[in-house]
C-alpha cells in the first residue's frame, strides 16, 4: 500500500494515474470540513448519489458538497471528479440503452436491472472506499472530468 502526501503530487510524473491504483491512500491537507472528518465527508458525497430517485437530490447534494469543499482539500476534488465521471458515464449509458430499447424493446428489463444495480452498487462501493481513505475509480467509467494533475502537466508542457 502506498501513501502519498499532497506535496508529492507536484513531483509525480504525468504518466502516474492515481485512479488506476485504487489502493492508494491520500493523506489530507485538512482533517475535517465543517466539523466532519474528511473520509466521512467524501464517503457522504459518494453515498448520497443513491438518492437519485428523489428527483436527483443526491446528485445535487454531492455537487454542492464538492463545490463548497474543493477549495479546502485536493482529496475532495479527486473524489468529486470520480463521482462526476461516474454520473456522466451513467447518463451516457442510459442514453445508449434508450436507443437500444427503441429498436429491441425486449431488452428493456435486463438493461434496466443492470443500470439500476450499477447506480446503487457503484456509489456504495465508492463510499466504502472513501470511508477507508481510498480514492476509488468507478468501473467502466469514461473520463469526462480529467485528473487535475494531467491538466497541470498539459499547462506546463504547453508553455514549454
Amino acid at each position: 500500500m502506498h501513501d502519498f502526501e499532497l506535496d508529492d503530487f507536484d513531483c509525480m510524473d504525468h504518466d502516474e494515474v492515481l485512479f488506476d491504483q485504487p489502493d492508494l491512500i491520500l493523506t489530507s491537507d485538512v482533517e475535517e470540513i465543517r466539523g466532519v472528518p474528511l473520509p466521512v465527508w467524501c464517503g457522504a458525497m459518494h453515498g448520497l448519489q443513491t438518492l437519485w430517485f428523489v428527483g436527483g437530490l443526491g446528485v445535487f447534494i454531492s455537487l454542492a458538497m464538492w463545490l463548497y469543499s474543493r477549495r479546502y482539500s485536493v482529496v475532495v476534488d479527486y473524489h468529486a471528479r470520480s463521482i462526476g465521471n461516474w454520473i456522466l458515464t451513467e447518463l451516457s449509458l442510459l442514453a445508449a440503452c434508450g436507443i437500444v430499447v427503441f429498436f429491441q424493446p425486449g431488452l428493456m428489463w435486463p438493461l434496466s436491472v443492470i443500470l439500476l444495480s450499477m447506480s446503487l452498487v457503484f456509489p456504495l462501493l465508492g463510499m466504502t472506499y472513501a470511508l477507508s481513505g481510498v480514492v476509488w475509480r468507478y468501473w467502466l467509467v469514461i473520463d469526462f472530468l480529467p485528473d487535475p494533475r494531467s491538466l497541470k502537466q498539459a499547462e506546463i508542457s504547453h508553455h514549454i
